[in-house]
């Protein structure tokens, strides 16, 4: 047992509950979320510590997870953000949603990305598109 548990005492779970709203937005509109909104929305809230961008980030990270090529018109945006954090994960999410319609969107932003990280993306998501879902699978022996 860690000697710091010792003084800990039990906490109940309401401050660690979601805030209202918070399950019932949709990743289209968190990626649609401004600064200025974030900032309200999460006012005295963790999720401040990652930041506007760290948050952006997970929430394009989600989408990309999500399997809904839906998701794109609201993730495409980001390949032409400020931050080459947020264009390098709209790139990696853009891969998963589209598969091979990404294509042309992602090289067409390579033409114009200067940030070596969101080049890096882009090409790897190009490349693991060009080879298709079944590529660095080792054969199973059965």
């Amino acid at each position: 047992m860690c000697p710091w548990n010792r003084f800990a005492r039990a906490t109940p779970p309401e401050p660690f509950a979601p805030r209202p709203g918070a399950r019932d937005t949709s990743l289209e509109d968190w990626l649609a979320l401004d600064v200025d909104a974030w900032r309200l929305r999460f006012r005295r809230s963790a999720v401040k510590r990652a930041g506007y961008a760290g948050f952006l980030r997970n929430v394009l990270t989600a989408a990309g997870c999500a399997a809904d090529p839906e998701l794109a018109r609201s993730v495409t945006p980001f390949l032409r953000h400020d931050d080459p954090m947020l264009r390098e994960h709209a790139a990696w999410a853009l891969g998963r949603l589209l598969a091979a319609e990404a294509s042309d969107l992602l090289r067409d932003a390579l033409r114009s990305e200067d940030a070596e990280p969101v080049r890096f993306e882009i090409a790897a998501t190009l490349d693991e598109l060009a080879s298709g879902p079944q590529a660095g699978k080792k054969d199973e022996i059965i």
